[in-house]
């Protein structure tokens, strides 16, 4: 610079400035040299942010807001910072170049991201505006099996006869009509399509996808996983790992999609002899014209059918607790420690009488099932007027054929308003039909739950394809609460989910309403 005073003063810096500087003293004696590094530190600049920036989103949706951010000197000691902002106020934790969250009734409004470092800050911002309005041309995808004559026909039906749906996005794929397949199958011939759809339609992310009969529903690894020792187990013992074909769809996609995947898939493969003969269509009809009839006569008009809405008196949540003891002698398997885990039913509906719904009514019987089989705490075998039910079915007296045996000790027959409801249990194997536990299929069959022609089966039930463990089992409160107070079963079951539970399945239709 050829400076000779004590001073160095630098003007119109820029990036070409930057750099280490020495200083030079020296007399008749010798010199002294001290070095410092100039380093450009500039006000952040937001290069991008995602888009659009003004959203309109039903409630559900996963948002996700991400931006990219430059300036000079970030590197050297003085980083970027985030913080990121709804309604003007902090959330807590976000503190990255991302946010993401699902929508509920409280998230419409302005979000706001503020970047900050040593010389400044910058901001980005987006709106967003919820709203319970969904249109099957934006908001569904149907997924149906070419290769399954059945299950073209169910599509079929489905489209033809469930009112407000003969717009939705419909994708056919060729796979097998296995309900288990390997992950090599549910990359190729399911994950690979469905990609392949979203690449083709990228102003399309429907929030729920339908998949029919024919569509398998469990995925095999082959891998196990410790399983822990909470039931006592000694040593502790491993799961197998398989995944839902649900859960995988909603979760293996990396272009911004996490939909809620339901199934109408309530007919069963008929497997004799190791040969496969299709799919059992009546239930999966039946559940359809019960769709059909309720649109109809209560809903008329309407992509979400509501019973209640339209008078149905669905009104009564049931809680069975009674439940094998843990000293109970003929317990079959490993018995639940049932005074501990007891808490699970109680606490769901202490919860739920603590909202307070309107137009719901709450019955609960607890006990524990101990000593002689003739002097049990009575389960809840007879009801009226039903909206939700939770048990823990096989895991007591009911045994596993409660909703289709006409045994009059342990059957378990609805009657009045009850068709139109949603169903819990704490059986591990409810979503694998065959594995001697309480299972959709049953559920869903003709004479369930003492009605005839399939009138007083389920309108949607949560399930799991594969043992969960215990404290992965869905979150009763939140399933039947946001039912109750008039959410759609999509949300009810998905919004429920255990974070860690990759066993989930949801079967039924994703917009009907208590």
């Amino acid at each position: 610079m050829g400076a000779t005073n004590s001073t160095l003063t630098l003007t119109n810096v820029d990036a070409a400035t930057q750099g280490s500087y020495r200083v030079i003293v020296s007399d008749a004696n010798g010199s002294i040299t001290n070095s410092a590094m100039f380093t450009l530190v500039t006000t952040p600049v937001i290069t991008s942010q995602t888009v659009p920036t003004n959203q309109i989103v039903i409630y559900g949706n996963h948002l996700s807001f991400s931006v990219t951010v430059s300036a000079p000197g970030q590197f050297n000691g003085f980083p970027i910072g985030y913080r990121w902002q709804s309604h003007g106020t902090n959330i807590p934790g976000a503190n990255t170049s991302a946010y993401s969250f699902y929508a509920d009734d409280a998230s419409s409004g302005l979000y706001s991201v503020i970047v900050t470092n040593a010389a400044g800050s910058a901001s980005a911002t987006w709106w967003v505006t919820v709203t319970n309005l969904i249109e099957a041309s934006r908001d569904l995808l149907v997924i149906y099996n070419t290769n399954s004559a059945d299950s073209i026909w169910v599509k079929d039906y489905y489209l033809a006869h469930r009112s407000m749906v003969s717009g939705a996005n419909v994708l056919g794929i060729g796979c097998t009509s296995w309900h288990s397949i390997f992950p090599e199958d549910y990359t190729n011939t399911i994950a690979v399509p469905v990609q392949n759809w979203l690449t083709a339609n990228p102003t399309k992310r429907p929030q729920y996808v339908i998949l029919m009969a024919g569509i398998p529903w469990r995925v095999n690894t082959n891998a196990y996983t410790p399983w822990g020792n909470y039931q006592g187990d000694d040593p502790p013992y491993a799961l197998p790992v398989r995944p839902s074909v649900q859960y995988q769809l909603s979760t293996q996609t990396t272009l911004g999609w996490q939909p809620f995947v339901t199934g109408i898939n309530m007919g069963e493969l008929i497997d004799i002899g190791g040969v496969n003969y299709g799919i059992y269509t009546n239930a999966c009809k039946a559940y359809i014209d019960k769709l059909e009839f309720f649109g109809t006569n209560y809903s008329s008009g309407k992509l979400a059918i509501s019973a209640s809405a339209g008078g149905y008196g669905n009104t009564n949540l049931l809680f069975d607790n009674v439940r094998y003891g843990s000293d109970w002698a003929w317990c079959p398997g490993a018995c639940y420690p049932s005074p501990i885990f007891g808490g699970f039913i109680s606490n769901t509906v202490n919860t739920l009488q603590a909202m307070n719904l309107p137009d719901i009514s709450i019955t609960y019987v607890d006990g524990l099932e101990v000593g002689s089989a003739s002097s049990q705490p009575p389960h809840i075998t007879n009801a009226v007027n039903v909206a939700g039910y939770m048990s823990w079915g096989e895991h007591s007296l009911l045994t596993g054929q409660y909703a289709t045996t006409t045994n009059p000790t342990n059957r378990v027959w609805w009657q009045g308003n009850s068709s139109w409801y949603l169903i819990e249990t704490i059986e591990s194997f409810n979503g694998q039909p065959g594995a001697g536990q309480g299972d959709f299929f049953q559920w869903f069959s003709a004479g369930a739950f003492g009605g005839t022609n399939y009138a007083n089966t389920p309108i949607g039930v949560v399930t799991h394809v594969d043992e969960p463990g215990f404290q992965y089992v869905n979150n009763a409160s939140l399933y039947f609460g946001l039912w109750a107070s008039g959410k759609n079963f999509g949300v009810c079951g998905w919004v429920s989910r255990r974070t860690r539970t990759d066993r989930f399945q949801a079967v039924g239709d994703p917009f009907v309403t208590r």
